[in-house]
């Protein structure tokens, strides 16, 4: 599923199917058709051919399988307005997330429980991840940093042959 399906209702992804089956009959590329919808090539070809051998009807929309999200998007953005400001800013003694945490945050700010590994696939959906930290370490030296970069690796590199002498 794409990233863009998240944002779209099912009336929004079966009209974004009749028009991905029209542009194919009218002799578009599967490939142009796909970019401009957000889609796989392979997803096109899919709704033609079940255009194709069903009409019409088989691209309509159809309820949805299995559970529907406990959070509706408007709580998605403000779980992740909260991530962003960081633990200390809702209550946490620690300056990283952990997925316990954000656990911990969703059942009390929003009432809801998840397992810390859906938890986690919704996250990476929102566009965070929980592997990288928000902020840089104090001791970090920018100037040595860009010192090294700039004058002692391509020196280093120098002495070895280069990025090929393996």
């Amino acid at each position: 599923m794409s990233k863009y399906s998240l944002q779209m209702d099912a009336k929004q992804r079966e009209q974004r199917r009749m028009e991905a089956v029209k542009r194919l009959r009218a002799g578009e590329p599967a490939a142009v058709v796909a970019a401009d919808l957000g889609v796989a090539p392979n997803t096109v070809y899919t709704w033609g051919k079940r255009a194709r051998l069903g009409g019409n009807k088989a691209l309509k929309a159809k309820p949805g399988r299995g559970r529907t999200f406990k959070l509706q998007p408007e709580h998605w953005q403000t779980l992740k307005r909260m991530v962003l400001k960081g633990p200390r800013a809702c209550g946490f003694d620690r300056g990283l997330w952990t997925l316990p945490m954000i656990k911990e945050l969703v059942e009390r700010e929003l009432g809801v429980s998840y397992h810390e590994d859906h938890l986690s696939k919704f996250l990476r959906r929102l566009g965070l991840s929980v592997q990288m930290p928000m902020v840089r370490a104090r001791e970090r030296d920018e100037k040595a940093i860009k010192r090294f970069v700039e004058v002692e690796f391509p020196a280093i590199e120098k002495k070895r042959g280069g990025a090929r002498a393996r």
